[in-house]
C-alpha cells in the first residue's frame, strides 16, 4: 500500500524538469552600447536560473529561452555587466556602460541618426506607417487598408517600435551628457583618477535636464560641489541606469 504513493511521487518529481523545460519561452533581445545606439556583438548571455548561455549576433541581436520571473546576466569585456529580469516577453533593448576610459569619445551624431532611421525605417518595411500612432483619417476608407490600422494600433511590431523609440530618445540624451560631462574634465576638476574617478562620474552623473540648460561654467561648478559632497559622504547608491 505505501509502496504504489512512493513511486508515484518519485515519478512525478522525475518528470517535473520536463515540466519546466516545456514552459520555457523564447525572448528576442537587442544589445546597444550606452549611449551610441551601436550594436555589440559576441556578449554573452546568460540566464541565471537555467545557467543557458547564449552570445549576441553581428547585429547585436540574440534570442534566449526564458521563463517570466528569470533573470538574464549581460556581459562583454570592456563594458559593466548588467541584469535583466524578465517580467514580459517583448523584445529586450539592452544597453551596456562602457568602461570610462580617459581617452576622448568622439561621437558623430548624424551616423547615429542614421542608424536609428535606418532600424525605424526596418519596422515601416513590415508595415507600420505612422509610428505605431495612425491619424484618424487613415481610418476612411479612401485612405487604406483597415488591415494596417489595426497593425498600428494593436500589432506587436509596432509596439516594438513605440518602445525603441523611447529607448533611443533616452540613449540621445545620455549622448548630450557625455559631450559635457566627460573623464577629462571631472579629471581635471577634481583630481580624481582610475576607480575614484569612475565610481564619481557614477554616482554624481547629471541628468540631461540639468546638463541642458549648463554652459561650462555650470558644469564646472556643479562637478565641484558634488566633489566636496563626495569627500564629506562618499557614493552614492549606484543607479539602475538601463531599467525599463
Amino acid at each position: 500500500m505505501t509502496r504504489k504513493p512512493i513511486t508515484l511521487v518519485l515519478f512525478l518529481f522525475c518528470l517535473a524538469p520536463l515540466f519546466c523545460k516545456a514552459q520555457l519561452q523564447s525572448i528576442k533581445g537587442i544589445v546597444y552600447k550606452k549611449g551610441m545606439l551601436e550594436k555589440v556583438s559576441a556578449a554573452s548571455i546568460t540566464n541565471l536560473k537555467t545557467n543557458a548561455v547564449t552570445t549576441s549576433n553581428l547585429y547585436g541581436e540574440f534570442y534566449a529561452e526564458v521563463n517570466i520571473g528569470d533573470t538574464l546576466l549581460i556581459e562583454k569585456p570592456g563594458f559593466t555587466p548588467f541584469k535583466q529580469t524578465i517580467s514580459n516577453l517583448n523584445t529586450l533593448f539592452v544597453s551596456l556602460l562602457p568602461s570610462i576610459a580617459l581617452n576622448e569619445v568622439t561621437i558623430k551624431g548624424q551616423t547615429k541618426k542614421q542608424e536609428l532611421n535606418g532600424i525605424i525605417n526596418n519596422y515601416r518595411s513590415k508595415g507600420i506607417y505612422f509610428d505605431g500612432k495612425p491619424p484618424l483619417s487613415a481610418y476612411s476608407p479612401i485612405s487604406g487598408s483597415p488591415l494596417t490600422v489595426l497593425h498600428e494600433l494593436f500589432g506587436r511590431d509596432a509596439k516594438n517600435e513605440r518602445r525603441f523609440i523611447k529607448f533611443a530618445k533616452s540613449e540621445n540624451e545620455a549622448t548630450e551628457v557625455d559631450r559635457k560631462y566627460t573623464p577629462e574634465l571631472v579629471s581635471k576638476t577634481t583630481g580624481l583618477q582610475g576607480d575614484s574617478l569612475k565610481i564619481f562620474m557614477q554616482s554624481y552623473r547629471p541628468t540631461h535636464d540639468q546638463i541642458a540648460k549648463w554652459a561650462d561654467y555650470e558644469t564646472i561648478v556643479y562637478i565641484k560641489k558634488s566633489y566636496a559632497d563626495f569627500k564629506k559622504n562618499g557614493a552614492k547608491p549606484a543607479e539602475n541606469i538601463f531599467k525599463n
